[in-house]
């Protein structure tokens, strides 16, 4: 009997413990209000004031919003209602005199619903009428002398009854509607008043299966916007960049400097940079939007031909190319060829010599084995030079180059001439980069990595498209090196005349393998050349140079 008794008491606890709470509807009405695009939310002392716990809903789409919460009998509570992350504040009878903040008594009862208020108000919304309102910026995008307009299935997609205007003159065009009701609707922005001049939202995120911006109305005040004209988002300002190069170890091109990035489709012509102080420091100023891009300075106004652009050390080479990240307002400054802002001086002029090894290769071309390089003039494959098979290591294709300028230097070798238009013109195509001895060259291949020391040197033994000597050759490069003299010619290219460091026998042939001059001498009068590519045969020393006659 006993037991009974406690069970019954113990029941009748229980009920008393959950008869202490109480389910509280809490109702704001936002119909005066811009719904923002986070939601609407609740928070109050009874859940730390956490901003993004309790979110309120409006299931009829009429603009007022509830959510009902499980509270305490019997007790009083402060709390606010926040649209998106703007917290509401209210003064006078509904709200406290220190920080405006709603009070709450909860009474005996089960179920309590709170009166209907306005957001930021005690009062309820009064009437008004439905209003939506659609913004857009004009920043980026020059606007029409027709004006900007709005065109939309709640208004027939007439592109020219609804003019926006920018009355502030702060680029943000805007037009407000009445008496749209609620439901989902389709609208697009125009730079100008007729068809054809509508924005573009082709594969945009905003853009719906019909290629046209999308609306919810969901209560009497809707905003829209400002999105950037032709954008999903709000306008991204430009930043002010300062490109500058020090050219302090060129020899400035008569075609001038210029800079060539993704910025403005790599045009190595279109972006002239000017050195105005004399002091040997070329400068430009752009306008570019936040984001990462790549670039490069170029000595000319040309990838080719009477041109050069850079050859990049390695720790500032990306996919052959400079790298920058914009955030803000900068100045971009390096030395041409360099990964710094102050020059370094380029090592010595010295003859480096080039081997490949051919003999893993089904069949070395008819054309020949060829290189190409940075460090010719002109560079890469206008600047090709023919390399020769080893008397003593058949198989063997060497050359042996006068270096200048750069101390890092790229190349690559070719079976074949690396002619454009033929299916050998890019030369090597094993990725050098990840076999440990070259780089992307940002164009889709890759080159060899060098750097030298200003002093004769040899820059090894490779297979054909490895970075292994794969036979192990016992070419001796310092035999190899052994004969290479001081002898160096200049200038290149000439007009008139190749001098030379020492006397030497020489012979001077065409691209086409024909020998047209010949001589001794510590010179060679190249004056009745016709302007091209020469190779300047040196027999004694079984070099072949390249020069340019102009």
């Amino acid at each position: 009997m006993m037991k009974k008794l406690y069970y019954i008491l113990f029941i009748l606890g229980t009920i008393s413990l959950q008869a202490q709470t109480v389910d509280v509807t809490f109702v704001v009405d936002m119909n005066t209000q811009p719904i923002s695009a986070n939601g609407v939310y609740l928070a109050g002392s009874f859940q730390d004031w956490n901003p993004s716990t309790i979110e309120m809903s409006d299931p009829d789409a009429d603009g007022v919003y509830e959510v009902v919460v499980s509270l305490e009998q019997d007790s009083v509570y402060e709390y606010k209602f926040l649209n998106g992350n703007e917290w509401e504040t209210v003064w006078g009878v509904c709200g406290t005199p220190l920080n405006g903040n709603r009070i709450l008594n909860t009474g005996l009862d089960s179920v309590q619903v709170l009166s209907q208020v306005c957001f930021a108000s005690c009062d309820p919304c009064p009437l008004i009428d439905q209003t939506i309102t659609f913004k857009v910026d004009m920043s980026l995008t020059p606007a029409s002398a027709n004006g900007v307009y709005l065109a939309g299935n709640f208004q027939g997609w007439d592109p020219s009854s609804t003019e926006m205007l920018d009355e502030d003159g702060d680029n943000i065009y805007e037009v407000t509607l009445t008496g749209i009701e609620a439901g989902d609707y389709e609208y697009k922005f125009i730079n100008g008043n007729d068809w054809g001049n509508d924005e573009d939202l082709s594969g945009l995120d905003c853009a719906n299966e019909n290629q046209n911006r999308s609306v919810s109305v969901i209560s009497a005040t809707t905003e829209v916007g400002p999105f950037c004209y032709g954008e999903c988002s709000s306008c991204i300002m430009p930043v002010n960049v300062v490109f500058r190069v020090d050219m302090s170890n060129e020899t400035i091109s008569p075609n001038g400097v210029h800079l060539a990035g993704d910025f403005q489709e790599w045009d190595p012509s279109a972006t002239e940079m000017l050195d105005d102080e004399n002091d040997g420091i070329f400068e430009v100023g752009l306008e570019l939007n936040i984001g990462t891009y790549q670039y490069k300075f170029v000595n000319g106004n040309g990838w080719s031909g009477d041109n050069d652009n850079e050859s990049l050390p390695v720790e500032c080479n990306v996919e052959n190319n400079r790298e920058l990240t914009l955030s803000s307002d900068t100045v971009i400054e390096y030395c041409y060829n360099q990964c710094e802002a102050i020059c370094n001086k380029y090592p010595s002029p010295a003859e480096i010599t080039f081997a490949v090894d051919m003999n893993n290769v089904e069949m070395v071309h008819p054309s020949g084995v060829w290189i190409i390089a940075s460090f010719t003039s002109p560079q890469w494959q206008d600047g090709r030079i023919q390399m020769f098979e080893h008397q003593e290591y058949p198989g063997i294709y060497t050359t042996a180059l006068l270096v200048d300028g750069p101390e890092d230097i790229q190349y690559k070798f070719s079976n074949g001439e690396p002619l454009f238009g033929t299916p050998f013109q890019d030369g090597e195509y094993a990725n050098l980069d990840s076999l440990g001895c070259g780089s992307a060259n940002g164009i889709g291949g890759w080159n060899r990595n060098f750097v030298r020391s200003g002093e004769a040197e040899h820059a090894g033994v490779f297979c054909y498209n490895t970075c292994e000597n794969c036979n192990n050759s016992t070419l001796n490069t310092i035999e190899q090196t052994a004969h290479i003299s001081d002898f160096y010619f200049f200038p290149n290219p000439t007009q008139d005349v190749l001098n030379f460091s020492n006397k030497v026998n020489y012979h001077i042939v065409n691209l086409l393998g024909k020998r047209i001059q010949s001589g001794e001498g510590d010179f060679a009068d190249v004056s009745l050349l016709a302007p091209g590519l020469y190779y300047l045969e040196m027999p004694a020393k079984k070099e072949t140079f390249i020069f340019v006659k102009q």
